[in-house]
């Protein structure tokens, strides 16, 4: 007497759907960081009379993708990760190379551009008109 129709209320989005949610969000991803789950929707062609924003929302989140608040410096693109492995190979065979390369042929700054000391060549109870500034590079 067992059968295996499933009971309840059918699910809305499905499996398929699912499945091309989640390739237009890394399409997205790989265009910008910076995106609503409404654009996404649009992108996709989902429509949102039948099946709500919440609802896709939900969704996402199952899949593992959780709203998150935009960082100020932004996420690291494929570019970017090349081009930092490509500096930390470079320097780790300077180092290798060149073992005192961190002590000896790097220049350090504090604020990393230059170091400003301004002095006073006044007597002490005496206002000075102009500053005098040295600068160390």
């Amino acid at each position: 007497m067992a059968t295996n129709k499933k009971r309840g209320r059918p699910k809305k989005i499905l499996e398929q759907m699912k499945r091309l949610l989640q390739r237009n969000l890394l399409k997205m991803r790989a265009e910008g960081p910076n995106f609503t789950v409404e654009k996404l929707l649009k992108v996709g062609g989902f429509d949102l009379r039948t099946i709500s924003v919440r609802r896709y929302m939900r969704c996402l989140n199952k899949i593992g993708f959780q709203y998150l608040q935009t960082r100020k410096k932004g996420l690291l693109t494929a570019r970017d990760c090349q081009l930092r492995l490509q500096y930390a190979r470079r320097m780790n065979r300077e180092e290798r190379n060149n073992p005192g390369f961190w002590k000896e042929e790097i220049g350090f700054s504090l604020d990393g551009v230059s170091f400003i000391l301004s002095t006073q060549q006044c007597p002490r109870n005496q206002e000075c008109g102009v500053k005098k500034a040295k600068a160390f590079n």
